[in-house]
């Protein structure tokens, strides 16, 4: 797995962060401060299909020192294509596909859905939309105007 970085947007560097590792839809957030009861770690990073790694590079250096997290994924959440972040204590997993829901877990271990997942689900007229090369375009974007979750 390659590591990629840039300071301009422009040129771009690279480096091997996990020799001998392939998969897909990759992304890491920072992570502030570790969680309670959690190995240190300043980043995780979740992999398609749903694995998750930490990694605590005190420098920000990510080509280096990545390790599995004990974690476990949101049970029957959809796998494709996830983003992850970190805020105030939680684990966020926006994950889907044609249909895309919300995840949080404050240990990467106990998930709970959105009570409003799905956020996006295909309707009847997506699968009338149709690019140059035939390929179905099936998600709609709809516009959110309600908090995703409730305060604790």
């Amino acid at each position: 797995m390659q590591a990629f970085w840039t300071q301009d947007l422009v040129h771009f560097e690279s480096a091997v962060a996990i020799p001998n590792y392939q998969t897909y839809n990759v992304e890491a957030a920072k992570v502030p401060q570790s969680p309670a009861g959690m190995s240190p770690h300043k980043y995780v990073m979740i992999l398609e299909p749903f694995g998750f790694m930490i990694n605590n590079a005190q420098d920000g250096n990510l080509t280096r020192g990545w390790v599995h997290a004990n974690a476990t994924a949101p049970k029957g959440a959809p796998a494709g294509g996830p983003s992850m972040r970190f805020s105030d204590g939680y684990y966020y997993v926006i994950t889907g596909g044609k249909t895309v829901t919300l995840y949080r877990s404050p240990d990467l271990r106990t998930w709970v859905a959105s009570p409003h997942n799905p956020m996006i689900h295909p309707t009847s007229a997506d699968a009338k939309v149709r690019n140059p090369t035939g390929v179905d375009c099936t998600t709609t974007l709809l516009l959110l105007h309600r908090p995703l979750f409730t305060a604790d």
